[in-house]
């Protein structure tokens, strides 16, 4: 498989070290790289258009400025190849949407770079998670998730908490509050934020995005059990949990050089077959909307509701008897209007009542649960 990198983002040099270590992919094409170094077989092109210009690409990772990432992305995706992107994808959920929509033309493979979600150390705490939802004791059906982060991923990178861990472990947010310094967060400020989950489960978090070096934790309370997931610079993953606020019952290292093939790995079978994955663009579509609702819960200091979309045969129902009945209103005032010079037009107005009304029952059934 030939790759194209685009961007000096930390984890897209690291994928694409990652599939040349392989053996059977290959780095061809660089653009704003300062690794070259790394990527022998690699001609460094000028710009983006050059790149992408070329026929031996099969597969784009795009890494760039958090700023420049998204105008990138778009450009990745309308050329036609398979696209990996850094995330956050871009500063806006407009452009996560429109790859997606472009991507459903080009039927090409579109996803995040979260190569932390194939941790062992999420998996356990996974399996900590569902039998907590099993316990019997009711003070677990509720959790507090505490978020603590210094530092960015990249300096480049707003301040933001790890959303699809967040995600992947408590489910969609519905609410969320921040704080900052600045009205206008730019993403170097200190933020202060909580949110509440679909389920009620609480989240609270920190962020301090200026230190050198990057790292978190995320703490999770399920009554008086408490489970803990972090990361400190240079190391695995870590999770323990333990009872009552005593000492660790149990530690689980993960293993991030392995975690790192098994995405190159399962990203390379999906370019050769596709088939479903726990990693779908969808994930960074939410993360974006949670970027947005965050930022505007600052800007406005007020609390900002997350509202999902939903996509489904049922939903695009509903709307098209809408769509119609709306219109058939529109034509019996058109009618009745015309009526005041040709009087029995309003006979035609009857029929339309009546099949206004059976919209109207169609529309409650297709409501009704």
């Amino acid at each position: 498989m030939r790759i194209a990198l685009i961007g000096n983002h930390p984890d897209g040099v690291a994928l694409a070290e990652v599939f040349q270590a392989r053996g059977d992919c290959v780095v061809v094409g660089l653009v704003d790289v300062n690794a070259a170094g790394r990527f022998p077989a690699a001609t460094t092109h000028a710009d983006i258009e050059d790149l992408l210009a070329r026929s031996d690409v099969d597969l784009v990772i795009v890494a760039g400025p958090f700023r420049r990432r998204g105008p990138q992305l778009r450009r990745a995706m309308q050329s036609r190849m398979h696209v990996l992107c850094v995330s956050p994808a871009a500063d806006s959920p407009d452009t996560a949407y429109e790859a997606a929509l472009i991507q459903g033309d080009t039927k090409k493979l579109l996803l995040p770079i979260v190569p932390q979600l194939l941790d062992s150390a999420v998996a356990a705490v996974e399996d900590w998670l569902s039998r907590e939802r099993g316990a019997a004791d009711p003070s677990g059906r509720h959790r507090l998730f505490l978020w603590e982060q210094v530092g960015r991923p990249s300096g480049d990178d707003p301040a933001a908490p790890d959303w699809f861990l967040i995600r992947r472990l408590g489910g969609d947010i519905v609410e969320l509050t921040g704080m900052a310094p600045e009205d206008n967060p730019d993403g170097t400020e200190p933020i202060i934020f909580s949110g509440r989950f679909q389920d009620g489960s609480l989240l609270h978090g920190w962020i301090e995005p200026n230190a050198t070096e990057f790292s978190w934790s995320l703490t999770i309370r399920s009554g008086a059990r408490t489970a803990r997931i972090e990361a400190k610079p240079g190391a695995d993953l870590e999770f323990s949990a333990s009872d009552s606020g005593g000492p660790p019952l149990k530690r689980q290292s993960g293993d991030r050089v392995g975690t790192w093939r098994a995405f190159a790995e399962a990203v390379y079978t999906r370019v050769k077959e596709p088939q479903p994955w726990l990693v779908a663009w969808q994930d960074e579509i939410r993360v974006c909307e949670w970027d947005d609702a965050l930022r505007r819960s600052i800007v406005k200091r007020k609390v900002s509701t997350v509202d999902y979309q939903e996509i489904s045969e049922e939903v695009g129902s509903r709307g098209t008897l809408t769509l119609i009945g709306c219109g058939m209103v529109w034509l019996m005032l058109l009618l009745a209007f015309v009526a005041i010079w040709q009087p029995l037009v309003l006979w035609g107005v009857i029929p339309l009542l009546l099949v206004f009304f059976a919209l109207l029952l169609l529309n409650w059934l297709a409501r009704k649960p």
